[in-house]
């Protein structure tokens, strides 16, 4: 139990910092992200691009179509860019 409470404050704290980001919220305004959708917007925070392949690695339980759309959402919503093409698909943050 105690695992997962470290896991939920974890991720209210990724939520908070987000939200608090005023670049994106200066862009966008308010965005309505899913957790998968978070923590690739705190993955290309820290690393400077995200694949497919590296967001199935943060979510293996997920079908690989679900987290694909994830990504394709947050594009759509301007908040990343794809680059690349075919299987070099890569995405950056878009602010």
């Amino acid at each position: 139990a105690c695992g997962i409470a470290d896991e939920l404050t974890r991720i209210e704290r990724q939520i908070l910092d987000i939200s608090r980001d005023r670049a994106l919220k200066n862009k966008l305004g308010q965005v309505e992200l899913n957790e998968r959708q978070m923590k690739a917007i705190a993955y290309l925070q820290k690393e400077e691009k995200i694949t497919n392949k590296n967001f199935q690695k943060l979510f293996p339980k997920f079908n690989r179509k679900t987290l694909a759309r994830d990504l394709k959402d947050l594009a759509d919503k301007k908040l990343i860019r794809m680059k690349g093409e075919k299987k070099g698909v890569y995405y950056e943050l878009n602010i």
